[in-house]
């Protein structure tokens, strides 16, 4: 997140609604929300972002995210997983 807030702003809703969090003007500007694929996000959060052009989902799924809203609106939607924890090796028993 630090270098993506080098070339952008970056505005924390805290895992709040972001309407609850931001002005009408701060949510027209939003180009890009980052999401937990669980988070809801649904067309009615989307009618407020008429900017919104990139919903990036990390972690695994996508199920919080409209997606008909989504594309009716022409944002385009990605799923980032999460990082796998590294793997411990396996010792051979003996």
């Amino acid at each position: 997140m630090q270098r993506i807030g080098e070339r952008f702003e970056l505005l924390d809703a805290a895992g709040k609604p972001p309407h609850d969090m931001f002005s009408a003007d701060q949510l027209s500007g939003i180009r890009a929300m980052i999401t937990a694929g669980g988070t809801p996000l649904r067309g009615d959060m989307m009618d407020k972002l008429p900017s919104l052009g990139a919903i990036v989902c990390y972690g695994t799924g996508y199920d919080g995210v409209d997606l008909e809203a989504a594309a009716s609106a022409g944002s385009r939607s990605a799923i980032v997983p999460a990082p796998m924890p590294p793997r411990s090796p396996i010792s051979p028993s003996p």
